[in-house]
């Protein structure tokens, strides 16, 4: 393998770590700190590259804590000595390296994405597994010694399974009495493992974002339970127990756990955090871990007592289908299995894993404290970090600190006579990880408009209200609501035009307690309130604090009381509903910016009734000194395009729209598009009804949220833009920042997007350099790129306008200088989506024409095949034009 690998890390800039106040002590150094752990990955495997550096970034670990090794690719090892050259000895050396050694600073070790997990000749069934790699890195003092089975008393030296010291006594209590472990209360040279490893890079990296997400401070286990089965007969175990099981059932430190026994090979099992088992060596399988009604729960953690059960973690078939791999794809979010056949050696402890975990302490030092042995042939499969802050314990969220930003802040409705809506919710609350008691199915019509106010009372409001309103304490904690797929949008007779159009259910539902008040324009005598919420129109930006809106500011005596925010999911096919998700959520990783990209406007028109002509919040905005940063584009919607458009704000054409009207050659992220306009939204489940309205045309272009009116507003102000662009670059969510814009409840605007959207990092960063194929992020894809470049280019040679992106010092060549700068940009991220090589020839012939034009979607957003995600350059979630003319130019083969 080339030298380009180490590079990048050698040379990447430091993440930050978490600061102690003193880094040198190591009695105040904790296993949760980033900075305390090793990160191992495999040179010789891109992926794992890849996932070394986006593992890195997650976790705030610094760079040079990142260890590339020169290691097989294969997950068994043949014997010791290939683990000493390839794994150990390297790390070891590291360890040992520095004045301090650096091993006075590190806790822990990951065993990263493509590294053996096994090695040497198992002591049964050779062939199959081996000794764990982790539990070798545990102790690396002792690996001249030979592998077997020996007293696990501690006292016993002939070889290498030897007894974790800081491990609590087997019958003793649960953990130390010391509290929580430092690198001072540990063994020298001893280090909590974990093993970060999957079928593949997505799949490895799942396991990460699962972690992070139990995590979350509002998270709990709460009516979920802890499921057993410690009992299995004919198999060698005394009484037919796993008996260290049984203690943790019967333990008094854990009685107050949702302890629920399970017969294993027959019971399926539903609400599970965690799943305890004995004793299925083969024969796992897709399904085995199918969940009974209500569903799955948080499924932290399997744990099977069995031999073999992580000889893979990349296959879940090979060797006749392992715990491990299954419980991994089973949605859990990490595993425990031996590697090989593990004799008379002790397992990992139930007992200390749940009491350390209900301690708040991290998987690694729940996993660490639990296994009595190190040198053996146990394995945790997960993320270390991983935490529940809250345990089993009921979250209460005070008024006064619930966000919108939490899943069980938002109801969903969905309409349950369309088919298609109940799957759309149900698919939607898995997305988002809303509960599903926060589902309220309606009664409701399938046409976008309801006739008259009895009707939207009847359907919408009245049952909502009633929900609301009959559950004080469900009601306490929702904050915004979702019109959800296949639900009506208007209603009423429009003030204008009485075939076009009504008014908005969406602004209907913002306040629903004066709804027996006749639509119209007269604050006093109908709908038509003022969102006292929203900032005045000449003022600040935001409320004076600029912190997000809590619940209680949606209910304070000083507001309009039992506000909610709310927007509407809907389109004209359920997989383009769908995608505006899918499309909110790339957006949301952290690792998308906005740099580069432009807000367009154009707020002129000589047709907008206004006294001169302007959409004069528009102009408002772009002229606002706090949005002075905001980069600001005119132009003239009628003519000009719009590349590399972040948002798009104009106005104000009524009709004849469709997608045409927002090609380009170089669509950018496509946030959000609002036309200050009539009728844009009277529907968004066709784009040539009416004549071609706004909306459904937007979102059919790519973008990933629309602003548009359900009537004809007339002279009333709509949303405004300043206060919408304020609030996101706050990185507040859309719902939220939607809900500040919008002057008016009871009137005529909606938006079409998904409430949870946010673009975290902005406009701050600077444009990537080297990001050659436009995907937000500096990889191994741009990597294959600069250094093709440096061939056809290098010192003194000119770039072309393929290799010009790469030209970072501008001095027109491609050379170790610009190799530096792309090294110091480097976000890895993933390697095969968006090449366009769709059967991984390492070529764009003639096969991947074949497969563009199979997977031919048109402008708009869709759910895509895998095969098709490669030629998706563009990130829009949309084959087109744009995509064949990347492959175009990209083109190689035959």
């Amino acid at each position: 393998m080339g030298n380009w690998a180490v590079l990048i890390l050698c040379c990447a800039l430091a993440s930050p770590a978490l600061a102690i106040d003193d880094p040198d002590d190591p009695t105040e150094r904790t296993a949760d700190m980033p900075d305390s752990w090793l990160v191992l990955y495999n040179l010789n495997n891109p992926d794992s590259i890849t996932w070394a550096i986006w593992y890195a970034q997650r976790r705030s670990i610094p760079w040079s804590n990142l260890v590339g090794l020169d290691a097989s690719s294969n997950e068994h090892l043949t014997n010791n000595a290939a683990l000493q050259g390839q794994i150990i000895n390297p790390v070891r050396n590291l360890l040992e390296s520095g004045d301090p050694p650096r091993k006075d600073s590190i806790m822990g070790i990951i065993l990263g994405y493509g590294l053996p997990g096994h090695y040497g000749t198992p002591l049964q069934s050779p062939g199959v597994g081996g000794f764990s790699v982790t539990d070798a890195l545990q102790d690396m003092t002792d690996d001249h010694l030979p592998l077997g089975i020996l007293d696990v008393d501690g006292t016993n030296t002939a070889g290498q399974l030897d007894y974790n010291l800081d491990c609590p006594a087997i019958y003793g209590l649960t953990l130390p009495s010391a509290g929580r472990l430092n690198r001072d209360s540990m063994a020298d040279d001893r280090y909590m493992v974990a093993r970060i490893d999957a079928p593949t890079l997505e799949d490895a990296q799942q396991m990460t974002l699962r972690a992070i997400d139990l995590e979350l401070p509002y998270r709990s286990l709460s009516g979920e339970s802890v499921w057993y089965d410690y009992y299995a007969p004919g198999v060698g175990l005394t009484n037919d127990q796993w008996a260290q099981l049984r203690l943790a059932v019967e333990a008094p430190e854990l009685g107050s756990l949702p302890w629920v026994e399970f017969e294993a090979d027959t019971d399926l099992i539903h609400s599970d955090a965690f799943r305890f088992s004995v004793y299925r060596l083969v024969g796992w399988q897709d399904g085995w871990y199918d969940s009974a009604p209500p569903g799955p729960g948080s499924r932290v953690l399997a744990y099977d007592h069995s031999s073999w059960g992580a000889t893979t973690v990349r296959s879940t078939t090979d060797d006749g289908g392992r715990s491990v791999p299954n419980a991994l794809a089973g949605g859990y979010a990490a595993s425990i299995g031996a590697t090989g056949e593990p004799g008379g050696g002790w397992r990992p402890l139930p007992k200390v894993l749940l009491a350390a975990l209900q301690e708040g302490w991290t998987l690694g030092e729940s996993s660490y404290l639990s296994n009595p042995t190190d040198d053996w042939m146990w394995n945790l499969v997960g993320d270390p970090f991983l935490t529940l802050p809250n345990w089993f314990d009921e979250v209460i969220i005070d008024p006064s600190e619930r966000t919108a930003d939490m899943p069980s802040s938002w109801l969903v409705l969905y309409n349950l006579n369309d088919p298609e809506s109940v799957e759309w919710a149900d698919w939607y609350i898995e997305q988002r990880d809303i509960p599903a008691e926060n589902l309220l199915g309606l009664d409701a019509s399938l046409d976008e408009h309801l006739p008259d106010l009895a009707a939207v009372q009847a359907q919408i409001i009245t049952p909502v209200r009633d929900l609301l309103t009959g559950d004080p304490e469900f009601e306490s904690a929702i904050m915004g609501i979702v019109l959800g797929y296949g639900l009506p949008g208007h209603y009423a007779e429009p003030l204008v035009n009485p075939e076009t159009g009504g008014f908005s259910v969406t602004d209907a539902l913002q306040d629903m307690f004066d709804d027996h008040l006749d639509p119209g324009y007269d604050f006093n005598g109908g709908q038509r309130n003022y969102n006292y919420l929203c900032p005045t129109l000449a003022g600040r930006l935001l409320p004076e604090d600029e912190e997000r809106l809590t619940k209680a500011d949606l209910t304070g005596s000083d507001v309009t009381s039992n506000s909610y925010m709310v927007t509407r999911i809907d389109a004209p096919s359920l997989a383009e509903a769908k995608a505006l998700t899918l499309r909110a959520k790339v957006l949301e990783d952290p690792d998308y910016v906005l740099a580069g990209e432009a807000v367009w406007y154009d707020y002129y028109d000589p047709q907008f009734p206004s006294g001169n002509n302007e959409w004069s919040w528009l102009r408002t905005a772009v002229e606002h000194p706090d949005l002075a940063d905001v980069p600001w584009s005119p132009f003239e919607f009628t003519s000009d395009e719009t590349p590399q458009d972040a948002f798009r704000m104009a106005v104000y054409q009524l009709t004849g729209w469709s997608p045409a009207d927002f090609e380009c050659g170089d669509p950018g992220s496509r946030v959000l598009a609002f036309d200050f306009n009539d009728w844009g939204a009277v529907s968004v489940r066709d784009a040539t009804t009416n004549g071609g309205l706004y909306v459904p045309n937007a979102l059919s272009a790519g973008y990933a949220a629309v602003v548009g009116a359900t009537g004809k507003p007339a002279c009333c102000a709509g949303p405004m833009p300043q206060v919408m662009m304020a609030a996101l670059g706050e990185g507040w969510n859309l719902g939220e920042a939607y809900f500040l814009s919008n002057p008016y409840n009871d009137w005529m605007w909606t938006l079409v997007g998904d409430p949870f959207l946010n673009v975290p990092s902005w406009f701050d960063a600077e444009p990537l350099q080297g990001d050659l194929n436009g995907d937000k992020m500096v990889n191994l894809q741009d990597a294959a790129g600069i250094r093709a470049c440096m061939r056809v280019s290098g010192p003194g040679r000119p770039v072309d306008a393929v290799c010009d992106p790469f030209d970072a010092d501008t001095d027109g060549d491609t050379d170790l200088a610009d190799f530096a700068a792309f090294q110091r940009s480097f976000t890895g991220g993933p390697v095969l989506p968006r090449t366009g090589d769709t059967d991984g020839n390492g070529e764009i012939d003639l096969v991947d024409f074949e497969v563009l034009q199979g997977c031919h979607t048109g402008v708009g957003p869709r759910v895509l095949e895998a095969e098709c995600e490669v030629l998706d350059f563009d990130f829009d979630l949309s084959i087109n034009l744009h995509d064949f003319s990347t492959v175009q130019k990209r083109f190689t083969g035959d």
